[in-house]
């Protein structure tokens, strides 16, 4: 039987501070390089890092299996 869908994978970096960061451009580009640095190791995870005040940070990472998104059942009409 063929199946119709999607597989559907997730790539995503989340960021804390122990201080303020320098500005919201700063936290938006940790992020960024949280989440590339999953999706350079394979994808479909979760990079967790916790930054502290000298800029140096811990890591923890999640995996996960790709997800099927099935297709809804559409019908489809023809007008001549």
């Amino acid at each position: 039987m063929l199946r119709k869908g999607w597989m559907v994978t997730l790539s995503m970096g989340v960021v804390t501070f122990n201080q303020l960061p320098k500005s919201v451009d700063e936290m938006v580009r940790l992020a960024d390089s949280a989440m590339y640095s999953v999706k350079t190791n394979g994808k479909n995870g979760v990079r967790y890092r916790v930054y502290t005040a000298d800029d140096s940070f811990s890591s923890r990472s999640l995996e996960f299996p790709p997800l099927y998104c099935p297709l809804p059942e559409v019908d489809f009409i023809h007008i001549l």
